[in-house]
């Protein structure tokens, strides 16, 4: 599944946890490229020429001696006004299945969090995107329990493909956590007499929806989103959700993904919605809809 694997060095703490999720991640034959931006601290408005020169030969420099520890992969650099903004470029350009980025050096160990020029990497995201907590690579943790966020949708389903690949490359288990919140049960009655009786009712189809797919253990309960996924990340190796047409992450409702930005206590595996064709009707609502788990 992810078999072009860019992954984003800058010489600090990020880059080699990064690097170690990313081989985690890749598939055993993925062409691995090490990449990282130059130009983006003290941006110069006039006379860039040698600043960037200099700038450049730095980078190229740095990379040579990062590939070292990977026999046969690939370097790259790109100059750009944010880090962001470079990674994504080099994303689009290379066509990659998969970016795998660090936290910021300030973030607490074993936490995500992402810096504020990282960030602009998620806006209309190419591919999936990957992101190490901070110490990740010290830990030295391989990927054997896989969280999904899972709620019925085309999103969700291409998370929960995602965490079972991944699975099966790792020899892991893959846990799929279905939140349904109150506007759940109010799609499923209107105006029901008995709330409790009536949220007992979603959660309960959801839960034999879940049971229903083969190799996975599943459980749905009713509560808030964004601080249940961030409770499964306290018990797995590795978070894995989808994303929608809007917000952050390309697609990520902005609200759930700034809180797992700096609550997840996982790697975290975000995979950005496929485009939908010119002119195509917007899919059905399933039966079941979470509000935010997986497509969030």
């Amino acid at each position: 599944m992810f078999d072009n694997v860019l992954i984003g060095v800058d010489g600090r703490t990020g880059g080699d946890d990064a690097a170690a999720l990313a081989r985690r991640l890749a598939a055993p034959d993925a062409h691995l490229t090490l990449a990282t931006v130059y130009g983006a601290a003290g941006w110069p408005p006039s006379g860039a020429g040698l600043f960037l020169e200099d700038q450049q030969i730095e980078a190229e420099a740095f990379l040579e001696h990062e590939a070292e520890q990977w026999p046969g992969v690939h370097t790259v650099s790109a100059c750009a006004s944010t880090v962001g903004r470079g990674l994504h470029e080099l994303a689009v350009a290379s066509r990659v299945d998969l970016l795998v980025v660090g936290s910021t050096h300030r973030g607490i160990p074993g936490k995500v969090l992402v810096g504020d020029d990282t960030r602009a990497t998620f806006n209309g995201a190419p591919c999936p995107i990957a992101i190490a907590p901070h110490g990740y690579a010290a830990a030295d943790q391989p990927l054997q329990r896989i969280g999904v966020g899972y709620d019925g949708t085309p999103e969700s389903r291409r998370a929960l493909d995602a965490a079972c690949w991944v699975a099966g490359h790792s020899g892991g288990e893959v846990s799929a956590l279905w939140v349904l919140s109150l506007e759940d049960v109010r799609q499923h009655s209107p105006l029901p007499a008995d709330w409790p009786a009536a949220g007992a009712a979603v959660v309960d189809q959801a839960q034999r929806a879940l049971d229903k797919i083969d190799g996975v253990t599943g459980v749905a309960l009713y509560g808030g989103p964004r601080e249940e996924l961030a409770r499964l990340s306290e018990e797995v190796d590795l978070l894995v959700v989808g994303s929608r047409r809007h917000g952050r992450f390309g697609a990520f409702h902005g609200s759930v993904s700034s809180y797992l930005e700096r609550h997840v206590s996982s790697a975290l595996l975000v995979l950005p919605s496929e485009p939908a064709p010119a002119g195509a009707a917007q899919p059905a609502e399933p039966a079941v809809a979470g509000t935010t788990t997986a497509g969030v």
